[in-house]
Parts: C-alpha cells; sequence; structure tokens
C-alpha cells in the first residue's frame, strides 16, 4: 500500500471523493456532536498492533463507521460554539494536492514555491488589513501556536535580551492558550496578570496603568534590585527608556553585583541605535557576580558587533555564549552563522 499503482490511486481517490461529496451534503442530517463515551471509542477502535497491512475499503469503513460518527461537525448548520471554520470542498481538494507535494518549509530552499506562496498570502492579509509596508508574519495551525509565536516573539524582543523576569499582561476575556503559553515559554502562569475589560470587552487601559501603579507602590514598600529591574522592563515596553534606564540604575544601587540591569541598560541604548553606549553596559554584565541567564550579554554583544561588521569580535561573543550553555539553540544558531561567514 506504500506504492501502490496508478489503478490503486484512482481507486482510493474516487472512494474517498465520493464520501466527501456525500458528507457535505449531508452533514446537516448528522448529529452535531457524537454521544458517545471515550470507552466506547476505544473499545470500536482498539486491536493488537497490526502485523501486515489492510484493504483501503476496510479502512475507509472505520473512518466512515467509528471515525466520523464520533467526531464534531463544524460544518454542521447547527453547530455555534468555538472558533472553528467549518471544512470547505475546495479546502479539502488543496489538502490533498498539498499533501501530495508534501512540501517541507523549515527553509526557502527546501520548498521554494510554497514559501513564495506564503509570503504572498500574508501581503495580501497585510494589504487588507492595512498593515505598514514591510509587516510580516507566517501561518500556523491555530490560534494557540499563534499566541504561543507571539508571546515567544514578544519575549524575544523585549525580555529574552536581557534576562529579565516578564509579567504578562492579558485581559480577562484573554484565551486560556495565553496562560499555557506563559508556562511552555518558561515565565511562569503567575507571571499573568488579567486586566479588566470593559461593556465591549476591550482591555480597560486605566487598569492596566493602575496594575503598573501598584507594583511600582509594592516597590516603595520593598524595594529589591529584582523589583526595580522588573519595573524597568515593564517601562521599557511602552517606549519610556529613560523611565527604564532610571529604574535600573536604583536596582544597581541596590545591589551592584547583580547583572541584569547592567545589562536592561544595554538593550535600551540597543533599542535606540546607540550602540558604542550599550557596549560597556553589557561588558559589566558578563562580570557581574548574580546574572541569570549568563549567556544574555555576551549575546547581545554578538548582535552589536554583528550590526557593526566586527564580525571577528561577534565570533568571540558567541562562542563565550556557547561555552556558558551549551543547550542554548539561538547561541549555537548565532555562532554556526557568523563561522560560516567568516569560512
Amino acid at each position: 500500500m506504500l506504492d501502490p499503482d496508478a489503478e490503486a490511486i484512482r481507486a482510493m481517490a474516487g472512494a474517498a471523493t465520493e464520501w466527501v461529496v456525500d458528507y457535505l451534503g449531508s452533514v446537516g442530517d448528522l448529529p452535531v456532536a457524537p454521544s458517545c463515551s471515550s470507552a466506547e471509542l476505544r473499545e470500536a477502535l482498539a486491536e493488537p498492533v497490526p502485523g501486515e497491512g489492510r484493504d483501503f475499503a476496510s479502512l475507509l469503513g472505520v473512518f466512515r463507521d467509528v471515525i466520523v460518527s464520533g467526531s464534531r461537525h463544524h460544518g454542521h448548520p447547527r453547530f455555534f460554539g468555538y472558533v472553528s471554520a467549518p471544512g470547505t470542498a475546495v479546502a479539502a481538494v488543496a489538502d490533498f494536492l498539498a499533501s501530495a507535494l508534501n512540501a517541507n518549509l523549515p527553509t526557502w530552499r527546501s520548498s521554494p514555491a510554497a514559501v513564495e506562496v506564503e509570503r504572498l498570502t500574508i501581503d495580501w492579509i497585510r494589504e487588507a488589513l492595512g498593515c505598514p509596508p514591510g509587516t510580516g508574519g507566517l501561518f500556523l495551525s491555530g490560534g494557540s501556536m499563534a499566541n504561543l509565536t507571539a508571546l515567544a516573539a514578544a519575549r524575544h524582543a523585549h525580555g529574552a535580551e536581557h534576562g529579565a523576569k516578564l509579567r504578562v499582561y492579558a485581559s480577562t476575556e484573554a484565551h486560556h492558550s495565553i496562560h499555557k503559553a506563559a508556562a511552555l515559554l518558561g515565565i511562569g502562569r503567575d507571571s499573568v496578570r488579567e486586566i479588566s475589560v470593559d461593556d465591549h470587552f476591550r482591555m480597560d487601559v486605566d487598569e492596566l496603568d493602575r496594575a503598573i501603579e501598584r507594583y511600582q507602590r509594592s516597590i516603595e514598600a520593598h524595594p529589591t534590585a529584582e523589583a526595580h529591574t522588573f519595573l524597568g522592563w515593564a517601562l521599557s515596553v511602552e517606549g519610556r527608556f529613560e523611565e527604564a534606564t532610571e529604574e535600573c540604575l536604583r536596582a544597581i544601587a541596590i545591589d551592584p553585583e547583580f547583572g541584569n540591569p547592567h545589562n536592561d541598560i544595554g538593550v535600551y541604548l540597543m533599542q535606540r541605535d546607540k550602540l558604542d553606549e550599550a557596549i560597556p553596559w553589557f561588558e559589566k554584565a558578563k562580570r557581574a557576580k548574580r546574572y541569570e541567564p549568563r549567556q544574555f550579554p555576551f549575546m547581545n554583544l554578538g548582535q552589536i558587533y554583528l550590526r557593526q561588521g566586527r564580525w571577528w569580535e561577534a565570533l568571540h561573543e558567541f562562542e563565550g555564549a556557547v561555552r556558558l550553555v551549551p543547550r542554548d539553540h539561538d547561541a549555537a544558531k548565532m555562532l554556526h552563522h557568523v563561522r560560516a561567514r567568516l569560512n
């Protein structure tokens, strides 16, 4: 069955197509959701590991009798729950063609045409939404993966470079995948702060400001280097870099051996393209007795030297990052990139 001849392929595709046509024409006659239990489904499917393949007709029968009857039908005219879109005939045929091509998209050279289709379609979406030229994006499997990826991108842009403890602000209407994403990324569920919404389910911006103010008052009651550093990061997210730097300087005054605020000041300077001014702050972070994650100032210095065309110095910094944390994927990737450029 792994290498069927042309006649067998036509027979399988024909039988599957007939089922699709019948299903789309009669889905409204089916129950919206199954009434069976997990145990009943498992009993209908359970069998020893097959020692041999099975003919397609019998497998299609199992699909029709067990899988379809045990599924929720998003295309049903009375399905009003959640955000799942109904399937369409065009999408089913497109999936069939895409599965036959079986494109792999880790890099452009692995599937040039598919990558360009994705880029073009994203550009259409950009135009439809009125986003500025240069806006990019990528397709993902759904909203949960989109939230995970967006939070990872935010961490990379505002947190990963300087290693500050992160705080996520989301509305009380936010999808539960936000909390899951925070857990998966190591930010932590406890670092997600829920902000109330108005009558139109929009985040209450005044409440967000009050949340930041409460954090400021907690620092006044119990000032620590970590607290001032985090507040600096929260201010930097709003583009308030001068105030963020002041908070980091307060953190350094409390604990000069705490490396994170040194590194954060360097990042804030980087974000304003003050690269030469940022370098000594990263050097101080590297020498600090207390800093976690240790590789971040090395990574940041490497990025500066790349932007300045100082490739050998960048190589030295990325090598230092990999020595400290050999399993850091980003550090290893940058080291490989620089070595390939220099060889």
